[in-house]
């Protein structure tokens, strides 16, 4: 199979809107059914449903959001199958059509959430107005966010661990070095990585998506030299802070593991989803002399 990447966003004209109701489908229906997707699937981005050529509901979960464009992989492919977790649905018997983004390994685990949920939830006529289910349905598909990394906003080790900078030996992932500083005065923590003579900043914060730009990389398929991300950080341990780095114009997150010991940091990285291999090789990193607070 051949795969090609293509950017998706805002058709220039908009699809018309509708309720649920006046298209058969009862909002309190499809609220347990985001609240499934929500709850079981790890990694949705987006989700829109169409019924009788409207579109009766649609949600992005933060930090992706409508006016981001986002990459999709061999959308041709994906009407009968699926590339790393796109999905657009054809059900002619429903007259009705759902388009979900993510990036998922597990991708029958959605379809089965489709036919169990959204099926049955299908009538063949109009229904009665549900103010009510309706506002909750749009009040619950509004609050939708991508998972924070995990982990306290500070440990004993984070004051220990800020503005030292640690080097790398060589390593195919040309990380030179990093260093943790403060992202802005009371909003987080900011990576600080060079590579190949060039910085690049990734501000997190604690349960709170900070933007940044920096290259993605992800594999043959999935190599984007600056690109928009927004990311979270917490300390999953006294020693251990993870930064998680969504991409939010692609499939792609990236966590980043940082175990602090002594002079010394161990860097682990691994993606959500890949076209290579998902996890990095660990590299050590430490402090040289008189250069720990530079």
């Amino acid at each position: 199979m051949i795969a090609s990447a293509v950017f998706v966003g805002h058709a220039a004209t908009s699809l018309p809107r509708s309720t649920p109701e006046a298209q058969g489908v009862s909002s309190s229906a499809l609220l347990e059914w985001v609240q499934a997707l929500d709850r079981q699937i790890e990694g949705m981005h987006s989700v829109m449903i169409v019924r009788h050529e409207r579109v009766i509901a649609e949600g992005w979960w933060a930090p992706y959001a409508a006016e981001h464009r986002h990459v999709l992989y061999s959308l041709s492919k994906s009407f009968t199958s699926t590339a790393v977790g796109q999905y657009c649905v054809v059900m002619p018997d429903q007259d009705a059509v759902i388009a979900i983004t993510s990036g998922i390994r597990d991708m029958q685990a959605v379809l089965n959430l489709i036919w169990d949920q959204f099926l049955p939830a299908c009538g063949p006529r109009k229904l009665r107005s549900d103010p009510a289910a309706l506002t909750g349905l749009r009040e619950s598909l509004a609050q939708l966010e991508v998972t924070s990394a995990p982990g306290a906003s500070t440990s004993d080790w984070a004051p220990k661990a800020m503005n030292r900078r640690f080097v790398f030996p060589e390593n195919p992932q040309k990380i030179d070095s990093l260093r943790i500083g403060v992202a802005e005065p009371g909003k987080g923590v900011c990576l600080l990585l060079h590579s190949e003579g060039r910085e690049m900043r990734l501000p997190a914060g604690h349960r709170q998506w900070l933007k940044g730009r920096a290259p993605l990389t992800g594999g043959s398929l999935s190599q984007f030299p600056d690109e928009p991300v927004a990311s979270t950080f917490g300390w999953t341990a006294p020693d251990t802070l993870e930064i998680k780095v969504c991409a939010y114009e692609t499939p792609f997150h990236t966590i980043w593991r940082l175990k602090f010991e002594g002079d010394q940091v161990t860097l682990d990285r691994e993606a959500n989803v890949s076209f290579g291999p998902r996890k990095q090789p660990t590299l050590i990193g430490r402090t040289g002399a008189g250069d720990s607070r530079r």
